[in-house]
């Protein structure tokens, strides 16, 4: 029993001790703007354990990078499980590198509730449930075109692993990025467009993706650097939707994101795989 112990002890000291070096290695690059591995963590799982300093929350959850905290305002952090408010003020801007597919009016609607109990001058921590999340998962409206700059954006949909909007659109991060939203009708089929580009250099000329809907594999495709934007075109039965209730959840998997970094291109080390143009639903 001992030496099963020991063996026990020394695989997980040995686990604990590789995902250390492959996160705090001292030759990676430094970054304040989003949260380490250890807190992305916390705030996801238990967000209710850890209450860091406002300002650190704000810098390193809003997506807006190193500048002075907006008030008022709302930052939710990975997977919006953890929010802090920042008072003084009603009406509060809603940030953070995802609204994990609920619109920003709903969000400031179902916080209504909290804020009502907080002074004006209060910086509040709190939690928004898995339930709650899924209940203000954002309308998609047939017929419309979501893009970075359209009024509502694209950002409403993206769930998780999705970087800051830009004039162009918004890169997908990692291996595996995600969209989420319900559509109106679930009862009738429906077809989901998506417009990409993908992230090339000389050395990385094509990416190889997948497109799951609700955990089933709907589309694969190879995007190459010769033929960009490309349009996927996601059909959507209506049996599928109607057992989900009309929600639905997009999983886009690239085999092969790369950073600028690792291509020499600049210090940006965001694993990049595709890039997010337009989604227009029909």
């Amino acid at each position: 029993m001992r030496r099963l112990k020991t063996v026990l002890a020394t695989v997980v000291f040995s686990i604990l001790a590789c995902w250390n070096l492959w996160n705090f290695w001292p030759a990676l690059p430094q970054t304040f703007t989003e949260p380490s591995p250890a807190a992305r963590l916390i705030y996801s799982s238990l967000p209710n354990i850890y209450d860091p300093p406002a300002e650190v929350f704000f810098e390193r959850n809003s997506g807006l990078g190193e500048v002075a905290a907006i008030r008022p305002s709302v930052v939710l952090g990975p997977n919006c499980r953890k929010a802090l408010f920042l008072g003084p003020g009603s009406h509060p801007k809603v940030v953070g590198s995802s609204l994990c597919s609920m619109s920003e009016s709903e969000i400031t609607r179902a916080i209504a509730s909290f804020t009502q109990e907080f002074n004006t001058t209060d910086e509040r921590y709190f939690s928004i449930s898995s339930d709650v999340i899924d209940r203000l998962t954002v309308i998609a409206n047939k017929g419309q075109v979501y893009t970075s700059t359209s009024s509502p954006s694209f950002r409403q949909f993206q769930d998780t692993n999705w970087g800051q909007l830009e004039p162009w659109g918004s890169w997908s991060i990692g291996k595996k990025s995600s969209l989420k939203f319900r559509i109106a009708n679930g009862t009738d089929p429906v077809a989901v467009y998506l417009k990409l580009t993908s992230f090339f250099a000389l050395s990385h000329q094509a990416v190889d993706v997948s497109f799951l809907v609700n955990g089933k594999q709907i589309a694969a495709t190879t995007i190459s650097s010769a033929k960009i934007p490309i349009e996927i075109n996601l059909e959507l039965p209506a049996a599928l939707l109607a057992k989900s209730n009309g929600l639905v959840a997009i999983d886009i998997h690239v085999a092969n994101p790369a950073s600028p970094a690792e291509l020499n291109l600049s210090p940006d080390n965001r694993r990049l795989g595709v890039g997010l143009i337009a989604i227009s639903i029909k």
